[in-house]
């Protein structure tokens, strides 16, 4: 007897039967073993054909090797003639890094640098590794300053008066690892402002400006905000956006990298940067070269 149970496998008791009730990804249980089809391949009179065939689960360094098993029917023009192979084994690796951490910014807050960043996007991500470093583009090595699955960390070994560099990557549970976020530049200032909030709204001038690849943008909140910052080109579109989240009381810098929303990058030109926060809003221009 044929039927279909809840999760949607098909009983059948021969190769016949499966081949006329086989349509993608079906799910047929034949016996004691359970084989779903994947696809067919018309004959041409080769001597080899060839097929990419999906496996159920990808090989990582988490998780170990996953073999899947497959076998292959050739169908004649009698439909009760049906030649199987023996079944036979083979594996997939994941060795496709994630996407690069997107959106990181930092602040000045009461307990040091809070550095902040996007959701990751992709669904195998594990998690993500941050850099710190004392001058610009220096280049990351192990340990990093922390790992971690969240979107913000707070940086706490800080001393006035100094600048930090941060940058980060995401990384897979395959161990694959994403390249780097852009990086981006903190001012740590006196004890006095860092253990107190600003006295005013305020945003800054991007630098460096005008800029190519990426460029700073600072600004301060003297009490608690939501705060969105947005950047549109000349006829008011927007093409990104930088901020739209609460934020503490603090002084805080996001970098912009000279992409749209779907990480494409815009041609030179004049671009306008707006921060609403709390009553606040301010708008200023920068240019982007090439």
């Amino acid at each position: 007897m044929t039927g279909t149970n809840k999760i949607g496998t098909v009983q059948v008791n021969s190769l016949r039967e499966m081949f006329t009730k086989a349509s993608s990804e079906t799910r047929f249980t034949m016996g004691s073993d359970v084989w779903t089809f994947v696809g067919s391949v018309p004959t041409a009179n080769l001597s080899q054909y060839g097929f990419a065939a999906p496996t159920l689960y990808d090989s990582t360094i988490v998780g170990g090797m996953k073999w899947t098993t497959f076998y292959i029917s050739g169908h004649t023009q009698n439909p009760y003639v049906i030649y199987a192979s023996l079944p036979d084994s083979g594996y997939s690796v994941d060795n496709l890094a994630p996407a690069p951490p997107n959106g990181l910014s930092a602040g000045v807050v009461a307990e040091g640098v809070k550095l902040s960043w996007k959701q990751p996007q992709d669904a195998d991500f594990q998690y993500f590794a941050l850099y710190k470093g004392t001058s610009p583009n220096f280049p990351p090595t192990d340990p990093p300053l922390a790992t971690t699955a969240d979107t913000s960390y707070i940086d706490r070994n800080v001393v006035q008066g100094s600048t930090y560099y941060y940058k980060m990557l995401a990384c897979d549970f395959s161990g694959n690892k994403s390249a780097l976020s852009d990086e981006i530049s903190m001012i740590v200032l006196d004890v006095k402002e860092v253990g107190g909030a600003p006295k005013e709204f305020a945003l800054e001038q991007n630098y460096p400006n005008p800029f190519n690849p990426s460029t700073d943008i600072r600004y301060q909140l003297p009490t608690a905000a939501h705060v969105r910052l947005v950047i549109y080109n000349t006829l008011g579109v927007e093409v990104a956006r930088l901020a739209d989240l609460d934020r503490e009381a603090g002084y805080y810098v996001a970098s912009w990298d000279g992409k749209d929303h779907s990480g494409k990058i815009l041609s030179s030109g004049i671009y306008l940067y707006k921060m609403e926060a709390g009553g606040f809003s301010s708008v200023r221009k920068m240019i982007l070269v090439k």
